[in-house]
C-alpha cells in the first residue's frame, strides 16, 4: 500500500496553509464518495501514526480554541453521558422484562418456565452490570480528555490526536457510529435505547477524530477511497491564520 503522499506543491495561497509541527502536513486528499463522485478536500494529515491518518483541516489557532472549550465543557458532558447511560440501563430492563412476559404467555411447560426466567436473570444482570462499568469509566474519560485538551491549547495538533485516541478508546467504535453519522436517526437512537449491542454512540469531540487512513489506492489494494494526496507546502516559513 502507499502510503506517502504522491505529490508536493506550493499552497497558491499562503494564507491558507500555515506552517505545521515536524510530524504533520497539510494536503490535498483527492477521494472518491459512496456513490462514486470524485472530491477534492484540504486535510491534515498526521505522519506519525501507521498508517498515517487525515484529520479536519483547522488553523492551529481553531484548534487550541476548540481544546479550551471542552476543557470547560467536559464535565457538562460527563453529567450527561451518565444520565444517558442510566435513562438506557431503564429503557434495556423494562424491554428485557416486557419480553420475557411475553415469552412466558406463551410457554408450554414448567422448563420453558425455568429457562425463560433464567435467560432474563442472566441478561438483566449483564445489562446492569455493563451500565455500571460504563458509566465509572465517564469521569475517567472526563479527567484524561482535560488534561489532553489542556495541551491542546499550547500544542493543538498534538493535544487533538491525542485527545481522540483517548475518547475512541473510552467508546470502542468509530466515528462512523456516532449519531451525527446516521442515515436514520430515529431508528438509531431507538436502537441505542432498545438493543444492548447497539454500537450508536455520541463523541463529545467528533471534529477531533480521525476520518481515516491517509493511504492511496496502489499495488492491487482496494480497500481505500483515496485516489491522490498532494502534500501543500507554504511559501513563508511561518503563516499567521
Amino acid at each position: 500500500m502507499t502510503t506517502a503522499s504522491i505529490a508536493t506543491s506550493d499552497a497558491s495561497d499562503s494564507a491558507e496553509v500555515e506552517q505545521l509541527p515536524e510530524g504533520f502536513e497539510t494536503a490535498n486528499v483527492t477521494f472518491r464518495t459512496g456513490s462514486g463522485e470524485k472530491k477534492t478536500s484540504i486535510q491534515i494529515i498526521d505522519l506519525r501514526s501507521k498508517p498515517p491518518l487525515q484529520y479536519v483541516h483547522n488553523s492551529m489557532r481553531l484548534i487550541s480554541i476548540k481544546c479550551a472549550l471542552l476543557v470547560l465543557g467536559i464535565p457538562f458532558f460527563a453529567v450527561a453521558t451518565m444520565f444517558i447511560y442510566f435513562a438506557r440501563t431503564i429503557t434495556l430492563v423494562i424491554g428485557t422484562f416486557s419480553r420475557t412476559i411475553i415469552a412466558l404467555c406463551h410457554a408450554r411447560s414448567w422448563s420453558g418456565v425455568e429457562r425463560i426466567c433464567t435467560d432474563w436473570l442472566e441478561n438483566t444482570t449483564e445489562i446492569i452490570l455493563q451500565s455500571a462499568l460504563d458509566t465509572l469509566k465517564v469521569p475517567y474519560l472526563a479527567l484524561k480528555m482535560q488534561w489532553c485538551c489542556l495541551y491542546g491549547i499550547f500544542y493543538p495538533l498534538e493535544g487533538r490526536t491525542m485527545a481522540a485516541e483517548a475518547e475512541k478508546g473510552m467508546k470502542r467504535v468509530d466515528r462512523t457510529k456516532d449519531l451525527r453519522c446516521s442515515k436514520n436517526l430515529v431508528s438509531d437512537l431507538f436502537r441505542f435505547f432498545t438493543d444492548k449491542d447497539s454500537q450508536t454512540c455520541l463523541y463529545w469531540a467528533f471534529c477531533f477524530q480521525p476520518i481515516g487512513p491517509a493511504v492511496v489506492q496502489g499495488n492491487g489494494t482496494k480497500r481505500t477511497n483515496i485516489l491522490r494526496i498532494e502534500t501543500l507546502r507554504p511559501r513563508n516559513k511561518i503563516v499567521v491564520s
